[in-house]
């Protein structure tokens, strides 16, 4: 039996607690139970359940939220049908943390007076527009973003928020700026590219690349954990060379006279870059996979060349996507679980985390689909394993030719009759 709680809430966004309508949904239909993760992308349970006459069915609507296993997902598009004679409604919901997307975080760049509106951001008074640059890069840290959106957000929405782990601080462009409690994630998620967001409902959590992938010791083996195993190339969006373009500086001075009471203004300025634009290449991806130029990568607030070379960096994908993917025999996964694969018909050995997870957490016959992380490691793990198969297929075939050869060199015995014809040769 598949069972799970529906809740219709009170008041603004929060967890279901017993002060909400809290029903059991006893008529979901087992196979059709399906939960799928991806890291720093995607997070939604959906089913189907037939009408059998409860207040839980009821409440299969816009808004309520459905939980399994200890987690919250607010229904998004419940689709009724008929068919035999049965009602069934099928959901789609999205997990609780998405709904900060309704959030509005207000920050400095925003030129209104909120002193007298019940609003997500800060409660001061604001009387006039702020001298603040947005476009301006400004050193910060996780916690300092995270704080200054949620740290005030428990008693409104529920929220709450954990930095797991050590993160330097890094340059970002308007980290303060105004935007959706989302916004905001992605924007840290922009800055700190290994950061990962793994929600536990409402309590926001964001982890480091170290604290969120670890290794519990297991494994999987081709044709023993798991039956069906796919590993796909993409090259489609690498850059490995971009010119680049720095910020800009005016220089230089002006003068202006007065021709019949208008006032005409010369002026000499010129705007010159801190340093020239330059091409700059990846030379490491270059030599590995060949040129991937992309467009001009452009930076107004950067005025130091080495500065730039970092950024662009950044910006690159030196790597092809690879997708490996497999379906897990009798294994629980879990997100960031980093697991030893080897495929023996390819001679491929790797170690990688858990980045995606489909799962049936109620169906005795769907198997669980688990996306493994892309890294430059499991790629170069895969070509030694090809490198590694092409000269043992090099090293038979060798094998084979030289056994032929020796073979056919290896006199066979003789019959009387070719015996006779051999001796009357010598003879003659």
């Amino acid at each position: 039996m598949s069972v799970v709680k529906i809740a219709k809430i009170q008041g603004n966004l929060h967890v279901p607690n017993p002060s909400d309508t809290i029903a059991m949904l006893t008529s979901v239909i087992p196979d059709t139970m399906q939960i799928t993760w991806k890291k720093n992308s995607e997070y939604q349970m959906q089913f189907e359940a037939y009408n059998n006459g409860s207040d839980a069915y009821s409440m299969l609507s816009p808004g309520n939220m459905a939980e399994k296993n200890g987690q919250w997902f607010v229904i998004k598009h419940p689709k009724a049908g008929w068919s035999g004679n049965l009602e069934t409604t099928s959901v789609v919901a999205t997990h609780i943390s998405s709904e900060i997307n309704r959030i509005r975080i207000y920050g400095d760049d925003a030129p209104t007076d909120f002193g007298s509106y019940d609003h997500a951001g800060k409660s001061q008074s604001v009387t006039s527009v702020s001298n603040g640059n947005a476009e301006t890069a400004v050193s910060v840290s996780v916690n300092d973003i995270m704080q200054w959106a949620f740290g005030d957000q428990q008693s409104r929405w529920g929220i709450t928020y954990q930095i797991i782990g050590s993160f330097n601080s890094q340059m970002a462009v308007g980290p303060y700026a105004s935007g959706s409690g989302k916004d905001i994630i992605s924007r840290i998620l922009a800055a700190w590219t290994d950061a990962v967001f793994w929600p536990d409902n409402l309590n926001l959590r964001i982890y480091s690349h170290d604290e969120f992938y670890k290794n519990r010791g297991h494994r999987l083996d081709y044709l023993h954990d798991t039956d069906t195993v796919t590993l796909e190339y993409d090259t489609t969006d690498m850059v490995n060379a971009a010119r680049l373009v720095g910020a800009m500086q005016e220089s230089g001075g002006g003068s202006s006279k007065t021709v019949d009471n208008a006032e005409i203004t010369n002026s000499d300025s010129q705007s010159t870059y801190y340093f020239a634009p330059f091409y700059f290449v990846d030379e490491e991806s270059k030599k590995r996979w060949g040129l991937y130029e992309g467009d001009d990568i452009t930076s107004d607030t950067i005025t130091d060349k080495e500065q730039m070379k970092a950024y662009a960096e950044a910006q690159f994908k030196p790597n092809p996507d690879v997708s490996l993917e497999l379906t897990a025999i009798d294994w629980q996964a879990i997100p960031g679980d980093l697991v030893r694969v080897e495929i023996k018909p390819a001679n491929y050995v790797t170690q990688t985390g858990v980045v995606g997870i489909v799962s049936y957490p109620d169906s005795a016959a769907k198997k669980t689909t688990v996306t493994l992380n892309s890294n430059l490691q499991t790629i170069l793990d895969y070509q030694r394993g090809q490198q590694a198969e092409l000269k043992s297929y090099r090293d038979s075939t060798r094998n084979m030719i030289i056994n032929a050869q020796f073979n056919s060199q290896v006199q066979t015995t003789w019959n009387e009759t070719e015996v006779k014809a051999f001796d009357n040769s010598k003879r003659s």
